[in-house]
């Protein structure tokens, strides 16, 4: 599968960073837990991986392919939501593997945008700026 953001397990030490990164450039109410971007921790045994994800903007996105309203579409390599014909039936969110969709209070869909005006403007993705150990990085 083709994505922009790619992310390495073996870097990752669950710091942050990248989410307080994400939810201070989106002004995401925390309140609410709409945030476009989700650190978790997997264990077995002694064995511990972390993990931070949001959306990849997938080249073979199923969040396009099943939303009945056309809010997806394809700016270059961005998989861009409009939420404004949302409906709330969360056929996206089911068909997102990474869970990289979540809906606000008003029950419209949101995600990353992959911080594609930063990027026209050579500022970077606030995630992967700060990523101290390079985990997670994008791929134009």
């Amino acid at each position: 599968m083709k994505s922009i953001f790619k992310f390495n397990k073996d870097l990752c030490t669950a710091c942050g960073a990248c989410l307080l990164a994400c939810i201070d450039q989106n002004d995401s109410d925390i309140d609410n837990e709409e945030l476009f971007r989700k650190i978790f921790t997997r264990e077995d045994g002694e064995f511990v991986e972390y993990f931070s994800l949001g959306c990849l903007h997938c080249g073979d996105a199923k969040c396009m392919d099943e939303c009945s309203k056309n809010c997806f579409s394809r700016d270059g390599d961005f998989v861009i939501l409009d939420n404004s014909l949302c409906i709330g039936c969360k056929k996206c969110s089911s068909a997102c593997e990474f869970e990289a969709i979540n809906f606000s209070k008003d029950r419209k869909a949101n995600k990353c945008n992959g911080c594609k005006e930063r990027l026209e403007r050579d500022l970077g993705a606030p995630c992967v700026k700060v990523c101290p150990t390079g985990a997670l990085t994008l791929e134009i």
